[in-house]
Formats: structure tokens, sequence, C-alpha cells
């Protein structure tokens, strides 16, 4: 009883169909939930038990339907999946402003927008800074399972400067012909230059916040 203590009904059930409480299954099927438990079920834990023991026996089926459970959908590793991709939108943030310099002399704030996931698909900020997406639930995933809300309140301020970026950028694409042009706000030149850098301070704000928000994730 006690070995199958820890698994679902439906594979505690499996267990005693196949027969798999006859004392000389017990250590093997021990350790086929033992590499369930720590979620490193694989092929190569099944063929190094097979090669120790010098049989394949049924409890695989059993060991497999326990990583489901208690491995592959561990919040360990799910945490470290959420953290992966805050530790990316960082990275995301820092490379565009690696790459400011360029992006402003070619005037097309666009390219900045894409960077947040505003613009294309293939940013971690996709759909952009904000919206309902694999990142925002990557916030809530960590804040549930470390309780600490500082994280949501860390995602939030790096949120807030995003979206005036992305905002920024979005207008650059029409300030010119707004009558902004020559004014005192843009030097009495074109205002494009103007708002590449101020939607450039934003980003630089919401950087220093992902990295305190990563190291609250202890990343």
């Amino acid at each position: 009883a006690m070995l199958t203590s820890g698994l679902p009904a439906t594979a505690s059930r499996r267990v005693g169909r196949l027969g798999l409480r006859r004392s000389r299954s017990r250590p093997l099927l021990r350790a086929l939930i033992a590499f369930a438990a720590m979620g490193v079920f694989s092929r190569q834990s099944a063929d190094f038990l097979e090669v120790s023991s010098g049989r394949r026996p049924a409890a695989l089926a059993v060991a497999a339907a326990a990583a489901a459970t208690l491995g592959a959908g561990s919040p360990a590793v799910a945490g470290q999946d959420d953290a992966s991709l805050v530790r990316a939108a960082r990275d995301k943030i820092a490379a565009c402003l690696d790459n400011y310099s360029t992006l402003k002399s070619n005037k097309v704030p666009d390219e900045v927008r894409r960077y947040l996931g505003t613009v294309g698909k293939d940013s971690p900020f996709y759909p952009g800074p904000g919206r309902p997406g694999k990142l925002e639930a990557a916030y809530k995933s960590l804040a549930e399972s470390t309780g600490d809300t500082e994280i949501l309140e860390l995602a939030e301020e790096a949120t807030a400067h995003l979206t005036k970026a992305d905002n920024i950028a979005y207008s650059t694409n029409f300030v010119d012909d707004s009558g902004m042009s020559g004014s005192r706000k843009c030097k009495g030149g074109s205002c494009v230059p103007v708002y590449f850098d101020d939607a450039k301070a934003e980003l630089v704000e919401a950087l220093k916040d992902f990295d305190v928000l990563l190291k609250a994730i202890k990343t």
C-alpha cells in the first residue's frame, strides 16, 4: 500500500492489475516512481533500469503515468519555464537597446515595436506589453508558485514603461504630420529623433525593472 500511496488512483489501480505488488517487482517500481517524482523519468532512465534489472516489466507504463503527474507537470519545472520566458523578455529589451542607434537612424519606429511584440509574433512580449499572453501568464504563475506578490508589482512597473515606449514609437509614425514638427518640444525640427529618444528612455527604465524582477524570482 505504501508503494502506491503517492500515485493517482488510476495509477494505483493499474499497479494492482499488473500484479506489481509482488515483492520481486517492488524495488524496480520504487526506482521508477522515484524517477517520476523527480521529473526525470525518460526512455534513458527506463533503459538504465532495464539493464540493471535484466527485464522490462509492465511497470514502465505505470511509471510513465506517474511521471505525467509527479514530474512533467511539477511546479518546479513549470517555474523554470516561466522564469526562462521572463529572462528572454529582459534580453529582448537589452537587444533592442543595443541596436537602438541603428533603429533611430533608420527612422522606422515599427522596428522598435517589433521588439515589444506589437508588430510581428516573434517577441516574448507578443501580443504586446500588458496584453494577455504567455508572458503575463508567466508573471502570475511565478507569483503563485513563490507566494511573492512583489513579482506582479515589479512586472506591472516594467510593463508600464514598455507600454509607454510602444505608444511613443507608434506615435512617431505620425508626429511630424500632426503639426508638432518645428515645436519647442521637438527643438524646432523633426519630432522623430526626439520621440525615438523618449521611447528609449522608457526602455532603459523597463530594463532596470526587469533586472530587479529577475532577482526577485531568483533566476
